[in-house]
């Protein structure tokens, strides 16, 4: 996957959480990213489990120490951007956020 122009971090992680997600119901790389880039725009993302995953995930690196510093306060700042924008799923059905991404090779 691609991205033709540079997108916000919260928006690149939004899609690419929901494309994982739909890659591994067993749907084609082609179909798991029309299938988020359809759930973007319809304004169809459940922020809430996204937010609790990510929370998840930050509980689990302070245990275990993984990721680099950089990634990690990445994912804080993209976590507060979450809690703060109300209004984020409106934001994020303009094209600008989802319409980025194309799958290069492929696409099965």
């Amino acid at each position: 996957m691609a991205s033709l122009w540079e997108v916000s971090d919260p928006g690149s992680l939004i899609l690419m959480s929901e494309f994982y997600r739909n890659l591994s119901q067993g749907m084609t790389k082609a179909q798991a990213l029309r299938q988020a880039q359809l759930d973007m725009k319809n304004g169809k993302i459940d922020f809430d489990k996204l937010k609790s995953h990510l929370k998840d995930l930050l509980k689990v690196e302070n245990k275990k120490s993984e990721l680099s510093e950089p990634v990690k306060q990445q994912l804080l700042l993209i976590l507060s951007f979450l809690e703060e924008k109300k209004e984020i799923s409106k934001e994020l059905q303009h094209p600008y956020y989802w319409a980025t991404f194309t799958i290069i090779g492929n696409p099965w």
